[in-house]
């Protein structure tokens, strides 16, 4: 951020952004997932959705199939990377931005992204990106991104959104709790696996 001002009724924000943060971002962040998990919940997507699921509704409806094979995977793995990994999969698949250039390699054969929450799959699609960048060694950057994305929608893309930002708010917290440690890990894997309401993942928002 170069340059902060606050003028009656507005806030000016000047910031400049690096692209040669991308190449270290995506080794700093993902780097250590392992490539066999990743493709293990790769075609387990894929499964799901030949047999019609994660095509329409909410994104709760796929998590415990989900859930339930990292469970079972995580018996004698680090259930953060398993979390890790699977986070990496639904956030590449829930992805239409340039977050893409900094994700390892995903399979190309899944179907576009068409879940929801509260009725808005782009809600889900905050949720989700967040989650796995919460998922990294990354620090703030996370939150970051997530304000900067507002600030550039107000500046001439769909308009700033505290919706958005409570997607991206849950979706963090969620990730975090993922990946952290074992023990948190592992009980909300269990949770989710059980099966999960869009009231445990976000709060009420405005349609």
């Amino acid at each position: 951020v170069e340059q902060l001002r606050l003028d009656e009724g507005e806030v000016s924000i000047h910031y400049r952004w690096d692209p040669a943060m991308l190449s270290g971002a995506r080794q700093h962040l993902f780097g250590s997932t392992d490539p066999a998990a990743i493709a293990v919940y790769e075609r387990a997507l894929r499964a799901l959705q030949r047999e019609g699921g994660g095509r329409t509704g909410s994104l709760t409806g796929i998590l415990p199939p989900l859930f339930q094979l990292a469970v079972q995977r995580s018996v004698e793995r680090d259930p953060t990377q398993e979390n890790r990994a699977l986070l990496l999969v639904l956030g590449r698949w829930a992805d239409d931005t340039r977050l893409s250039a900094m994700l390892p390699v995903a399979g190309q054969d899944i179907g576009r992204f068409r879940l929801s929450l509260r009725g808005r799959r782009d809600l889900a699609q905050h949720f989700i990106v967040s989650a796995l960048l919460a998922s990294g060694e990354s620090g703030d950057l996370p939150e970051t991104l997530g304000v900067l994305k507002e600030l550039s929608d107000a500046a001439g893309g769909s308009g700033f959104s505290f919706r958005d930002l409570t997607a991206d708010r849950a979706g963090l917290r969620f990730g975090r709790l993922l990946t952290g440690d074992a023990a948190s890990a592992r009980a909300l894997q269990q949770a989710l696996a059980a099966g999960v309401r869009e009231a445990d993942l976000i709060p009420a928002v405005d349609s």
